[in-house]
């Protein structure tokens, strides 16, 4: 039976992640590229936990959402990226991953940390406005979503998940990184990336 219950969680993440390629095509990206492999294993992660953590109901409705976006949702997101960034089709399809993984992941926030967990575009305007407010957001500056967590660069922090964010000036033929920055999801504190000493400073306001 436990068996069962097991292949029958892989065949509902594969879905997830590659119902509308053929399994040929899935297994081949997998294989070939580092950063859709990386995008596609976190998305059947999110997708187990957010299982084992929302009540049924909810779980349902998020379920047909999930065959929705399968069904149509990704797909449209691949052809918009292959022909608004000029991008190919691998790159595409991890691309529509990582949105997808920032969609499922705030709602997981929402139900670990409560309604007020900062989303990411909340972490954008807090990280901008502090920016801001101390003279550090010149002309043609950015913000910019970052895919890793910090916990891929010093392991696991005892503060909580955050938002990792790029400070960068978007130059004429090329970005030029001022800094990182992390804003906490519990409650929107901000820390910077200190690549020197390998540390991640609480920045004050």
């Amino acid at each position: 039976m436990k068996r069962f219950v097991s292949a029958l969680l892989v065949v509902i993440l594969l879905a997830d992640s590659a119902a509308a390629l053929t399994n040929k095509e899935y297994f081949a990206m997998k294989k070939q590229d580092e950063h859709f492999r990386e995008a596609d294993d976190r998305l059947n992660e999110l997708w187990k936990e957010l299982k084992s953590i929302m009540p049924v109901k909810d779980f349902k409705a998020l379920d047909k959402n999930r065959e929705e976006w399968v069904r149509k949702g990704r797909e449209n997101s691949v052809k918009d990226f292959m022909n608004d960034q000029n991008i190919d089709r691998v790159s595409a399809y991890t691309t529509a991953t990582l949105e997808r993984i920032t969609y499922l992941a705030e709602i997981r926030l929402k139900y670990v940390y409560g309604t007020k967990a900062v989303t990411r575009d909340k972490a954008m305007e807090i990280l901008k406005n502090y920016l801001q407010k101390n003279g550090k957001f010149g002309k043609n500056h950015i913000i910019m979503w970052e895919d890793y967590e910090p916990s891929c660069y010093f392991g696991e922090k005892d503060d909580g998940e955050s938002w990792m964010l790029r400070h960068a000036v978007d130059g004429e033929d090329m970005i030029f990184t001022l800094g990182f920055y992390y804003v906490r999801v519990s409650d929107g504190a901000i820390y910077t990336l200190d690549l020197v000493n390998d540390e991640i400073i609480p920045v004050e306001e």
